[in-house]
């Protein structure tokens, strides 16, 4: 495992971090600095519209990632604070997966 997939592993295991998530339905508030950001912080990226968790910001970049998704790198002007509604889409995702690689089915 390289660097990259290591800190995504860590950051899928991690529960988003709700302190730093919004409580607006909709942000438009972007991101200017790679400091305004913290691993596991919750993001919603407008170009691709989903909501992601940061693994990593430097520069003008932010690496984001999904659970049970490929890590993706994203500019910061794309990245808004995530809101409630974008961490609970993350958890129902986050729990879709886990009951995907176990092989169980959805509980109805």
């Amino acid at each position: 495992m390289n660097g990259r997939e290591t800190d995504a592993t860590a950051v899928l295991t991690a529960q988003p971090d709700r302190n730093r998530a919004s409580e607006l339905p909709y942000s438009s508030q972007i991101f200017t600095c790679w400091r305004q950001l913290k691993a596991g912080q919750v993001v919603f990226d407008r170009v691709k519209e989903l909501p992601c968790m940061v693994i990593r910001a430097l520069g003008a970049h932010a690496i984001v990632v999904r659970p049970g998704g490929q890590p993706w790198e994203a500019q910061l002007r794309r990245l808004s604070p995530g809101t409630e509604y974008h961490c609970r889409q993350l958890d129902a995702l986050a729990r879709h997966v886990a009951y995907q690689r176990r092989g169980e089915e959805r509980p109805h």
